[in-house]
């Protein structure tokens, strides 16, 4: 996993994602090459490569939904096999049920990428296994992303539901697709333009939540770092995420008392670090940064960014352009 503050802001992706893609390609007689030009991606990319910029994989994937058609993301989802990523092949091994092994999952997915986040969450009586990218929906290539994704997702709980299982539900955040919904979701019911892409799976009883944290009261190491990465979530509310803990919001604020830490804090100054270092270090737009940081709507989101620096985002980039240079 990526340490530095600047790393975690900038959006990577490991080459290893890559590597199912690539393959179909080379089987198919696709130049990927070429197309890696065009992306400014490198050509060595398995061979020297451990991380690449997640918006050149997206437009690299983008062009090969436009050469060869609007299915590739669960074609090559659905080719995805276990053995092929050996850390994958472990904690299969190593796991007596599904939520043992996905709370191993969630930790493995900091290997893959420093964007998407995976958790799960019991919802209108069912489990649901979820998953959102750092990306916009609309983001070209995104769609195909997704739709991988929840190949592998399925996959991964086959290992443990039988190899002809299937999701009763699926939850797509992008636009709808009604062609890939029928032809390779025929028993599932597949719902579009969602807050989060999501699986329902199958656990008995309310159970825990998977946290991705072994000691959730460990505040430096576990709450803290949990609401870095979920405070990101519009709907991060302490609700929300002392529900994701198994506990209560008067257990939750009052653990974090004894620390001199509260909820609100911990949020704001997760989003307000989280925007700064997007606004200083990318030329992503306003509503775009607003997006990754939490806020489905730019007018809150410049509210918010004028209360905790004084300024509106663009005066705060003009600002530090102007001191960079």
């Amino acid at each position: 996993m990526l340490e530095s503050s600047k790393q975690r802001q900038i959006r990577l992706s490991s080459t290893q994602n890559l590597i199912p893609f690539i393959d179909y390609c080379e089987e198919n007689d696709i130049n990927w090459q070429r197309i890696a030009k065009i992306c400014d991606m490198p050509t060595d990319v398995l061979l020297n490569r451990d991380w690449l910029l997640s918006r050149h994989i997206m437009r690299f994937i983008d062009m090969l939904e436009r050469e060869i058609g609007p299915t590739i993301g669960v074609e090559i989802g659905q080719r995805f096999e276990i053995s092929s990523i050996k850390r994958l092949t472990d904690i299969i091994e190593s796991c007596q049920c599904v939520a043992e092994a996905l709370h191993q999952l969630v930790e493995f997915m900091t290997s893959m990428n420093n964007h998407v986040l995976l958790w799960t969450e019991f919802i209108d009586g069912q489990w649901w296994l979820c998953h959102r990218n750092g990306h916009k929906p609309t983001t070209p290539g995104v769609s195909q992303t997704e739709w991988y994704r929840t190949c592998q997702m399925i996959t991964f709980c086959r290992e443990f539901f039988g190899a002809n299982w299937t999701p009763k539900k699926i939850k797509i955040m992008g636009m709808e697709n009604t062609t890939v919904a029928k032809q390779y979701f025929a028993q599932s019911h597949v719902e579009f333009d969602c807050a989060f892409g999501a699986i329902t799976i199958e656990m008995k009883g309310k159970g825990e939540f998977i946290r991705g944290i072994q000691n959730p009261w460990d505040i430096k190491g576990g709450i803290t770092k949990l609401v870095q990465s979920y405070a990101l979530l519009p709907w991060f509310t302490i609700e929300w995420f002392s529900n994701i803990l198994g506990t209560t919001p008067r257990t939750l604020q009052r653990e974090l008392k004894k620390q001199s830490l509260s909820f609100k804090q911990l949020k704001e100054q997760s989003r307000k670090e989280h925007a700064t270092q997007l606004l200083a270090t990318s030329t992503l737009p306003t509503s775009d940064v607003a997006w990754e940081s939490g806020y489905s709507d730019l007018s809150n989101f410049n509210r918010a960014f004028k209360t905790w620096t004084g300024m509106t985002p663009s005066m705060y980039r003009k600002q530090h352009r102007a001191s960079s240079s």
